[in-house]
């Protein structure tokens, strides 16, 4: 994965903040960029056209990539990724599967993630569908993505 530079990240994320929607995540990888945003419980296409031509232009300023590239605006969706403590705490409540690094090795765990606070916490609690309490540590956490409730 290519780094983005700190200027170029703060200026994305006022143009996504401009456009009224929430920067999730920036992917910069191979040669494409992908920007994820959020608008509330509903992203549209609308949304993501928005952010797209509100950012194109910055991009073209910081002379991002050396070569030409791909660009894609994305909403998170349903089964939307989890990137960290504020993420963990603002989905605290939800069903969540998470990728991690155990003692023996990488486990899977699905369950609703606890209260989480960042200043506090350096271990996610999930209540299992047995109704264990496993204690994840922040730092061991591979991938973690909400779990579709029908």
């Amino acid at each position: 994965m290519s780094v983005i530079a700190p200027d170029l990240q703060q200026q994305l994320q006022l143009a996504v903040n401009d456009c009224g929607c929430d920067l999730v995540h920036l992917n910069y990888q191979g040669n494409s960029l992908q920007v994820m945003i959020e608008n509330g419980d509903e992203t549209t296409v609308k949304d993501c056209e928005r952010v797209s031509r509100r950012i194109s232009p910055i991009l073209d300023v910081y002379e991002f990539g050396n070569r030409k590239y791909t660009l894609e605006v994305t909403s998170p969706g349903l089964d939307r990724p989890l990137f960290g403590p504020s993420d963990y705490q603002r989905f605290a409540g939800s069903k969540v599967k998470v990728q991690w690094m155990g003692e023996h090795g990488k486990r899977t765990d699905t369950g609703v993630l606890s209260d989480f606070h960042p200043q506090r916490d350096e271990a996610l609690r999930l209540v299992d569908e047995r109704e264990d309490l496993l204690r994840i540590p922040v730092d061991a956490v591979l991938k973690a993505r909400l779990e579709i409730e029908l």
